[in-house]
């Protein structure tokens, strides 16, 4: 066993150190490190990919099949304020949410993204507008972005165990949400002593023992490191898969970029933006990914570092 973990370790502490440099210089490492000098600006990264690959415009193909799914949830004209005389938090706010998908929802710090999921899990009331559900029996369970604060007992397994609706299955799906997460061997330890990934993934656990049809993530990859946010990247579209609807407001543009359906930008109050990452990313200035920035001007719709390697490859000068 100690022989097997030494590999694994090193193999993982590599991705960790990988995901850590700048998109710049993963695009120089992913690409055969062509050239003397290594990248570490946008600039030198275009300088890199025009003296290396060629500089065809290629697009990546966008999938955009969301439009025509199954309106769930939609929010018309909300306006929204924790007071009286104090300033509107929401306004003029109109969003739809589609069966099956992953909507992200990105903006700067106070422009409303949690006040948002409040209102969407029933927690706050709009003052103006109108939230209009699937159905009245709607489930809609929300993760905080202090993980902490969902859980209420000393132990992993009677937190999740509580939160089931039906106690003749309640065994049965506890252990099919701990198989699906890997937290099995974590069940009898206080949630307090988890690790910050550990612990997202209970908390995650407990919160579809509900099997609520909208799941609500409030800065999913808030303080973690490359290897955890890529574990919570998994978890999002593994969820998917499984015909989990997602929203997930966030700072994090790579994770908007890599798993969503449908990114929304929240500026003032207001949605001002709404598209699919391959346009939504082209066509913002400064809240986009590294990606999106190295690409823009040689690759059209090049948003995430795989896309942006992959047309490289694809195109190496002279072929």
């Amino acid at each position: 066993m100690i022989c097997d973990a030494a590999p694994y370790k090193a193999a993982s502490d590599k991705r960790v150190f990988f995901g850590a440099l700048p998109e710049p210089v993963r695009l120089y490492r992913s690409t055969g490190e062509r050239g003397g000098s290594i990248p570490l600006t946008a600039a030198q990264a275009k300088q890199y990919i025009r003296d290396n690959f060629s500089i065809c415009k290629l697009s990546i193909e966008s999938d955009s099949h969301q439009n025509s799914r199954e309106t769930i949830l939609s929010l018309k004209d909300v306006y929204f304020r924790y007071g009286k005389k104090e300033r509107d938090v929401l306004c003029e706010l109109d969003l739809s949410l589609h069966k099956g998908e992953i909507l992200t929802i990105i903006g700067g710090n106070g422009s409303g993204k949690s006040t948002l999921l409040k209102l969407i899990s029933g927690v706050e009331k709009p003052y103006s507008g109108r939230i209009k559900r699937e159905s009245k029996n709607q489930k809609v369970s929300m993760l905080p972005q202090d993980v902490r604060k969902a859980f209420l007992t000393s132990s992993v397994r009677e937190d999740i165990r509580m939160a089931a609706e039906d106690e003749a299955t309640a065994k049965d799906r506890q252990s099919e949400l701990c198989s699906f997460f890997g937290i099995t061997h974590l069940l009898d330890r206080h949630p307090y002593d988890l690790s910050g990934g550990e612990r997202q993934k209970a908390a995650l656990a407990k919160l579809l023992m509900l099997s609520p049809d909208v799941l609500l993530l409030d800065e999913p990859t808030k303080g973690m490191d490359y290897e955890s946010r890529q574990g919570v990247i998994d978890i999002m579209k593994r969820l998917k898969s499984e015909g989990q609807t997602i929203i997930a407001v966030t700072h994090d543009t790579e994770l908007a970029a890599e798993c969503s359906d449908r990114c929304a930008f929240l500026f003032d109050g207001r949605i001002v933006s709404e598209d699919i990452p391959e346009r939504f990313f082209t066509t913002l200035r400064y809240c986009t990914t590294a990606s999106a920035q190295i690409a823009r001007g040689i690759f059209e719709n090049a948003v995430t570092h795989k896309q942006l390697t992959n047309l490289c490859l694809n195109n190496r000068a002279g072929v």
